[in-house]
């Protein structure tokens, strides 16, 4: 047993000796508010998408009439047998979005546990953005 402790101990000495180590990657430039970034304008486009999807209260895989995918031009909507599985994910994608939001607002949780700090920093505009993204997502899953 000696002996296999040593051996593993000389071997990964002499793997990390002549492994070359990677600079750090430098880090991602920080957005500094809302829709600063490029993902965020991503992320409300796909929610726009969402209402050709939505049909009877569930989300369906649809086909476009065009390729070029024309928000409101849709030609059939299928796959009903996966629709709760879609559906339970966006809800939850929704849940999620209200949560941030409200975090962000920095509203006690039922708990009381709003800290009164974040809310503090915001602009104006940045509260109205919040704002609508909380009432938004509660809409949407009533």
């Amino acid at each position: 047993m000696r002996r296999l402790v040593l051996l593993l101990t000389a071997f990964a000495v002499g793997v990390t000796s002549t492994v070359a180590v990677a600079a750090p990657e430098p880090a991602a430039p920080r957005c500094e508010g809302p829709l600063e970034c490029a993902d965020d304008a991503a992320v409300l486009e796909l929610e726009r998408r969402i209402d050709d999807h939505l049909r009877y209260g569930q989300l369906l895989e649809i086909d476009y009439r065009t390729t070029d995918r024309v928000l409101g031009d849709v030609a059939s909507g299928g796959a009903w047998g996966d629709s709760a599985l879609w559906t339970g994910v966006y809800l939850a994608g929704q849940s999620m979005r209200y949560a941030v939001a409200r975090e962000k607002l920095d509203e006690p949780n039922g708990k009381g546990r709003g800290r009164g700090l974040a809310a503090q920093r915001l602009t104006d505009e940045q509260r109205a953005y919040w704002s609508a993204h909380r009432e938004e997502a509660l809409s949407r899953v009533r």
